[in-house]
């Protein structure tokens, strides 16, 4: 465990026990998990408003630099017109931002509940602080809250396989 620690994981000292560093070790897990997740999102989204505007993507997109680069590309998108509109996501999408958006859509909807099941996650651990025991029940809806997230992460993976396809047709 403490080999292979992600940045800003605390060491776990080796005591048999459930300690607060093995909880705030999980945490960090988790969150590393959730923010590669949005930024292969974000990655992804770039990538494929760069292809349907027919421009070069940026030289470096990485997790980091994506969310800056979405937005930079979101008016450019939003003007450009589709040749026709589709009907997709219960509505009339007619522009390349709403149309990538909306093949998208089942992707971000997964990351947003991996997010919102980690925010009750950190609030179960904020609950914790100061104890010295946690009791099995707690440590039940912990696990449950960890399997949640990478059921959700994992779903919101195979939601962007499938979203990756071919332009409208024009």
């Amino acid at each position: 465990m403490n080999s292979n620690a992600p940045f800003g994981a605390p060491y776990v000292p080796e005591t048999g026990r459930y300690s607060a560093e093995m909880l705030e070790y999980n945490r960090i897990v988790l969150d590393t998990k959730i923010f590669t997740a949005r930024g292969d999102y974000q990655v992804a989204f770039v990538s494929q408003l760069t292809s349907l505007l027919r421009e070069a993507p940026p030289a470096t997109v990485t997790r980091d630099n994506a969310g800056q680069i979405l937005s930079s590309l979101k008016a450019k998108a939003a003007a450009k017109r589709l040749d026709r509109p589709f009907e997709m996501c219960g509505r009339t999408v007619d522009n390349v931002y709403d149309y990538v958006a909306c093949r998208m859509a089942g992707r971000d909807s997964a990351l947003k509940k991996a997010e919102e099941r980690f925010a009750e996650h950190q609030d179960r651990l904020r609950n914790l602080r100061g104890q010295t025991t946690v009791n099995p029940e707690t440590l039940t809806q912990l696990g449950e809250d960890a399997a949640a997230i990478d059921k959700f992460i994992r779903q919101a993976q195979r939601e962007g396989d499938e979203a990756v396809g071919t332009a409208p047709a024009e």
